[in-house]
This record gives C-alpha cells, structure tokens and sequence, in this order.
C-alpha cells in the first residue's frame, strides 16, 4: 500500500483520541480469575496498540499538523470521518450501562487484585506521551471507574466490537500498512526481556493476527536464546 499522507486535523481530534486511549486502561482481570481471561485482557490491549499505532502514523499529537485555517474539502471530510470513528470508540469504552448489561463488567475493586497485561502497548504509550507532552499519573484515567471482567464470552464480544470499530477507522482514514507493520513488530521485538507477557501476547493473537504471533514466537526463542548463553 502507498504511504498515506498524515491527516491535517484540529486540536479536537487530538484530544478526542487521548480520551479513546486512556479508555483502554479502564479494564482488568480480577486476581484469581483464570488465565483465559487474562488472554481476553491482552486481545484489548491489543486493540489498544492498533489504535496507537494509527494515531502515530497519523500525526494525531502532531502540533505542526493540527489545521489553524481553512481546509480543503478532502481534509475536512478525512477529519469528520476521523472523529465519527473516535466518537464510537471512545462511547462504547464509557457506556457504564452497557459494559455492564451488554458485556458482563463489573465495577473493579483495588482489593481484587490483578493480573499482569502482557506490555504489547507500553512502547506506543510511550511514543504517544512523549508526542503529548504529558506523564501517566496526569492522566484523567486514575479518577475513572474501573473495571473488572467477569464473563468471558460477553467480554470476548466487546473485544470483537472495538476490533471492528478500529478496522472502520484504518479503513476510512487508511496510514501505511507496512509502517504499521514495522511499528508493531518493533513494540513486540522490545518485550524480549519479558517472556511471560510474549507468550500472553502469543496466545492473544494467534487466531486473529497469525503475523504477530510469528513475531511474539520469534521474540521467545531470541529470549530464551539470550537466557540460555548468559
């Protein structure tokens, strides 16, 4: 696919995709609960990494894209389509009502504990803070309700339901695929330290995205390799 151009967009927009990425954080695996939903976790995390990737080849946090005069009529429907996108994602990740009726969510007590997430996004959240300018603990996600998965087959469905919404969204307002691809490969390739999130990730991802479970299995052997002559 030929590199797409970064989208000339309004402050909005970057504001509006900080809010759909700090949605992501509100969800976890109570502790004791069975590995399966840890997995379940990690397909969202996913979702996540997807959603960064995008927003970093787009030039959402990119000051010196944000339009401050008139745009073509290209520009503004590439930004109308861009927000519709947003605007769903981030919904579907709010609606209290139906993360609780619709997909089996609970409100997450501290006193749960929790399960480790495998990491697949930490490089992208990094990139997209920096391009920000902002630290984790500014984040309005710590005054957030969380929330905790108790159904797997119902949290499976919203798993389902931002993967389409995102696929909407890098359909409509398309970035290059092989940057994506590269990018992706690189955030797998920096968990090589961490073989217990690779093989979490590796699970997550290998009926969906057979190409990242080449990459997390790749990743293992090099860090088992790296265990084994040290």
């Amino acid at each position: 696919m030929v590199p797409v151009e970064p989208i000339s967009l309004s402050v909005g927009i970057a504001t509006l995709f900080t809010a759909c990425i700090e949605c992501f954080e509100y969800f976890k695996a109570a502790k004791g609960f069975e590995q399966h939903f840890e997995v379940l976790l990690v397909k969202l995390e996913w979702q996540q990494e997807r959603l960064l990737v995008w927003g970093d080849l787009a030039g959402i946090c990119n000051e010196e894209q944000h339009s401050v005069g008139p745009v073509s009529e290209r520009e503004y429907k590439r930004e109308v389509l861009t927000k519709r996108c947003l605007d769903s994602i981030g919904h579907l990740l709010k609606d209290t009502e139906t993360l609780k009726s619709k997909y089996g969510l609970r409100a997450y007590s501290s006193t749960d504990g929790s399960t480790p997430q495998s990491g697949i996004s930490s490089n992208a959240i990094k990139r997209f803070r920096l391009r920000l300018g902002r630290q984790p603990q500014e984040l309005s996600v710590l005054h957030r309700t969380k929330w905790a998965i108790h159904d797997g087959t119902r949290f499976q469905k919203l798993v389902e339901d931002i993967r389409d919404l995102i696929d909407g969204l890098t359909t409509k307002v398309p970035v290059s695929s092989e940057l994506q691809e590269q990018k992706v490969q690189d955030d797998i390739a920096a968990m090589v330290d961490d073989i217990q999130s690779l093989q979490l990730f590796q699970e997550a991802c290998k009926d969906d995205y057979p190409k990242w479970w080449t990459a997390a299995s790749a990743a293992i052997d090099a860090s088992e390799v790296a265990t084994f002559d040290n």
